[in-house]
């Protein structure tokens, strides 16, 4: 995480006393999609645990495929029992940090605006902006299983990224449809015989059904709500009303999938040779990333803030903020355990 260069100001307002206090950062983490979409148990999207760890050291994580085998009808069960696959999944804690420092003398001449509190809320978006960032990095790295819609229309599966990006040759037969996710649906709950595991539901709070979770980036996302398959589905499954999802076309439910959206979600001008803009959307189950979050303060918190520290002679301030933590995509013999890629072409909204 980049650390702010010092900042100055041309000022009018004297300023109030510093407030910043660690209870203010105590939950920051918990604030971002890294945070809200974590949980302690392998039930949710990121399995997260808290460990009395620093940083380098190494945190493991259980990971179970599911067992196959079938009953055992009119015989004995001892010696034809099922073998327990498991995979022991491994992550590194590291230390992450932001900083912010300004110039006192400057804004001793009275600021518009309390600078202190800018520079906490300036640590405050910063970290939740790049714990969102990290996420999506975890979930790019070494990613081996695509799914697409090549120029037939037909759905299809790969390991090869470059298969993937090739085929897809416009937004109107390649990209976010509800066509789309229903065979995505169908494909995730079925996969034997493809070589990659099944990937299970998640339980999202405040959800009572178990759900996928597609984040795609916000030119894909207009493709959805442009899509007329999916526009009448939403108009006609949910209560009229001024605050229906229509009107917002943000995050919506449909064909078993929460679909959000993230300006993280990679996009690039290469796919269908080098010719059309698409993105590389994500599809989460259960246990996609594994979370280990060490203690970062005496009181095991997951932050701690540090400052106000002095710099040339009291002229200028700097606050910290750090965590300890690990974060990466899970793999069952070298598969993705619980996430797929979609890569979509996309309509160019830059």
């Amino acid at each position: 995480m980049a650390v702010y260069t010092q900042a100055t100001f041309g000022a009018s307002q004297r300023l109030s006393k510093l407030a910043h206090g660690e209870e203010l950062f105590r939950d920051i983490i918990k604030q971002s999609l890294l945070g809200s979409l974590s949980t302690e148990g392998p039930n949710g999207p990121i399995q997260k645990k808290r460990v009395a760890k620093g940083e380098g050291d190494v945190v493991y994580f259980g990971l179970r495929a599911r067992n196959t085998e079938s009953f055992i009808m009119d015989g004995p069960a001892e010696g034809n029992e099922m073998s327990l696959a498991t995979y022991s999944f491994s992550v590194t804690m590291h230390l992450f940090r932001a900083a912010v420092r300004y110039n006192t003398k400057m804004t001793e001449q009275r600021a518009a605006f309390s600078i202190p509190e800018e520079a906490k809320s300036s640590l405050m978006d910063n970290w939740e902006e790049n714990s969102e960032a990290l996420m999506f990095e975890s979930l790019y790295d070494g990613v081996n299983s695509f799914v697409y819609h090549d120029a037939s229309n037909q759905f299809k599966e790969t390991s090869t990224e470059a298969t993937a990006k090739t085929a897809c040759t416009a937004a109107a037969t390649s990209g976010l449809s509800a066509q789309f996710l229903s065979r995505v649906l169908g494909h995730l709950q079925a996969r034997r015989g493809t070589g990659y595991p099944p990937i299970k539901k998640i339980k999202i709070k405040g959800y009572a059904k178990p759900l996928y979770l597609l984040i795609t980036h916000p030119h894909s996302l207009t493709d959805l709500w442009n899509d007329g398959t999916f526009l009448t589905g939403m108009r006609e499954c949910q209560a009229r009303s001024k605050d229906h999802a229509i009107f917002e076309q943000a995050e919506a439910i449909y064909a078993g999938f929460l679909v959000l959206s993230s300006e993280h979600v990679e996009t690039a001008a290469d796919y269908g040779g080098a010719t059309v803009y698409g993105c590389e959307a994500k599809v989460l189950g259960r246990q996609a990333l594994a979370l280990a979050i060490g203690d970062a303060n005496s009181k095991g918190g997951s932050m701690e803030l540090v400052g106000p520290v002095s710099y040339d002679y009291g002229r200028e301030i700097g606050w910290e903020a750090h965590s300890i933590m690990g974060l990466r995509k899970t793999e069952f013999n070298s598969k993705d355990y619980g996430s797929v890629s979609m890569h979509l072409a996309a309509t160019d909204l830059r």
